[in-house]
This record gives structure tokens, sequence and C-alpha cells, in this order.
């Protein structure tokens, strides 16, 4: 689903999880990264954003060692991180919302979910939650709040693209 944000010229690139060596230098780059940031003033820094898309799917292709280290390293870039303009951005189920990265995130959006009690994981009572959720819709941990979440049409893109 992220492959066509390689194609945009701001992107450093798309790793798919299966990739280890490479999961494993983006993540060492943004550290050294952040690292570096944290020693210089703020001024006119770029903000950089790391997107995982499907938190399971990235651990499953780690063995129990890589897992454990990735877990680490990206809970020290979620507390660290936004001071030096790094935002991370993860999808997950219910794997993240009970791990220790969902607990460290600063803002939560849940879409529908298989078990209506799992929202209690993000603090929120199920008798508070909506019966049901259209499609696009979820919640806002913080406050319930229902959002709407948009998705390019990929009709409309692909014809602006092609000049059509």
């Amino acid at each position: 689903g992220l492959a066509d944000l390689a194609a945009l010229p701001h992107c450093g690139g798309v790793v798919p999880a299966s990739d280890r060596d490479r999961v494993a230098s983006v993540i060492g780059f943004l550290r050294d990264e952040v690292d570096r940031r944290r020693t210089q003033p703020a001024r006119h820094r770029p903000a950089l954003a790391f997107v995982v898309d499907s938190w399971e799917s990235l651990l499953s292709q780690l063995d129990d060692r890589d897992a454990m280290s990735t877990t680490e390293q990206l809970a020290r870039l979620a507390a660290d991180g936004p001071a030096a303009g790094l935002h991370l951005m993860l999808t997950g189920d219910r794997g993240l919302l009970a791990g220790r990265i969902g607990g460290l995130a600063t803002q939560r959006l849940v879409l529908r979910l298989s078990d209506a009690t799992d929202v209690l994981l993000i603090g929120l009572a199920p008798r508070d939650v909506p019966r049901q959720l259209p499609p696009g819709r979820g919640l806002r941990a913080e406050d319930g709040a229902l959002v709407q979440i948009a998705t390019p049409d990929v009709e409309t893109t692909r014809d602006r693209k092609s000049g059509g």
C-alpha cells in the first residue's frame, strides 16, 4: 500500500518488512539522525516521518531477538524523535495497542475493531463507541471523537498523472 510513495520526491524510500537489512539500516539512520539533531538548534530543520504499515507484519519477519531490538529502538525513537522533528506513524492490530509501542503513542486513531472490547486498550469504554462505524471512520483515543479517514481516489490520481 505504501509502494506508491516511493515516487514522491521527498520520500527517502519504501522498504518491505521482509528486507531485514534495510529495515535495520533505516532504523539505524533515524536513530543517528535524531541523536545528531538533538545537539543542533531546531531552526530550519525539516520534519521527518517514519511510517510502519502493519506493526505485526514487521515483527513477524524478525526472530525474537531482532523483534525485541527493533521494538526497543522504535520505543527510543518514539520518545526522543518528536523533539528532533521525527514523527512515527504505525498501523497495526491488537498487538500494537497492547504493546509497549502503543503505550508510547501520543495520538491514536482506532478504526473498526473485530472485538468491541478492544477499545479498552486505548482507554475508551465499549459503551462510548458507536455500534456501527462506517468504512473510513474511526475514533480518536484521547477523547473518543469520531474521525474520517480519507483515501485518494486512485482513478483521479492516475488521470492527473497522465494529463487526462
